[in-house]
């Protein structure tokens, strides 16, 4: 079982984990249905042609469209079709601009390379809402593309003792002390995040390794169930692949 570099790492991982959206109410037989509010469900539940669908049709009936090209912003970056997914967040931000929406731009340049405007969407994002955790996320992510590991810790650090916490937070922070060979500091880290949010197959994924390369092999076999047990078909297909086959290796 390879650790991959944390570049590699964190290039889709944090994808998904970016974009986690609030609850919504389910929307009642009676009612005209609201696009948005089923494209979110679907999102949620790893149905991404019908999220992307119901976004679609949101966007043609002109409600609240920028939240709806956010939101098929975010589905495109969760296919990796990130030219679409920047022209989908450039059309929410023309309508509002957040820090929210700034911050998913940003990490979409970051992944094109195109590092001038990450940054200033980055720096935006920051002065727009200082206790946004994605803002945070999204600058480390910028700094640690960037080769420099060092500032992104601080970036994160300086988000902690804001007293700003966030799974996803946590989890770049994880990676960054796996990364420089700190595997007491990375599980604790990969535990503060799975607290915060026990639902994300990837930390099971990052933890499962770390017990393995110690040999605490029924602990690495207990995170990949529960790995399995939280992943959704069609958006985690790679993830429970790789579980299923590394825990038919260790005999389940």
């Amino acid at each position: 079982m390879r650790n991959p570099s944390i570049k590699n790492t964190l290039l889709f991982v944090l994808i998904g984990l970016v974009f986690t959206l609030s609850a919504c109410s389910q929307v009642l037989p009676t009612q005209a249905p609201n696009f948005l509010q089923l494209a979110e469900q679907s999102y949620r539940e790893g149905k991404l042609e019908e999220a992307h669908q119901y976004y679609s049709k949101a966007i043609e009936q002109k409600d609240s469209m920028d939240a709806a090209y956010a939101g098929r912003g975010k589905v495109f970056s969760t296919w990796r079709r990130f030219d679409e997914a920047v022209a989908d967040y450039s059309a929410s931000l023309e309508i509002v601009r957040t820090a929210d929406v700034l911050s998913s731009r940003c990490i979409a340049y970051r992944i094109q390379h195109k590092f001038d405007l990450a940054k200033a969407d980055c720096d935006e994002a920051l002065t727009a809402d200082p206790q946004l955790a994605i803002v945070y996320v999204a600058n480390a992510l910028l700094q640690i593309e960037q080769g420099d590991l060092d500032s992104a810790r601080r970036i994160l650090e300086d988000a902690e003792g804001k007293n700003v916490k966030s799974a996803e937070l946590y989890y770049v922070m994880f990676e960054i002390e796996n990364a420089t060979g700190d595997i007491n500091k990375a599980l604790e880290l990969i535990n503060k995040a799975i607290a915060l949010d026990a639902t994300q197959p990837q930390f099971y994924w990052s933890r499962a390794f770390i017990h393995y390369s110690q040999a605490k092999i029924d602990e690495a076999k207990e995170d990949l169930n529960l790995l399995i047990t939280h992943a959704k078909p069609g958006r985690d297909d790679e993830l429970l692949f790789k579980a299923t086959n590394l825990l038919n290796n260790l005999g389940r």
